[in-house]
């Protein structure tokens, strides 16, 4: 982890997307709600997969980052 950099989002507001695999073997699914601590506007999306979620869930995951760009670029 890089010093500092937690609390970096919450310096540099900008629209955010969070994308979880409930199953990830690496990452506490609680950790993808921490972001909302410094990113209160962002959207948490936990999919049915594991840490590649982009690779399990594919269809998906480019949906959610379809949808995110088309509403935060108007």
């Amino acid at each position: 982890m890089v010093p500092g950099f937690p609390g970096i989002f919450s310096q540099v507001p900008a629209p955010a997307i969070i994308i979880w695999g409930r199953h990830d073997v690496f990452y506490d699914l609680k950790e993808a709600y921490c972001f909302l601590k410094d990113l209160p506007d962002a959207t948490v999306h936990v999919l049915e997969g594991g840490h590649m979620a982009l690779e399990t869930n594919f269809d998906e995951v480019c949906g959610l980052i379809d949808s995110f760009m088309s509403a935060t670029t108007r």
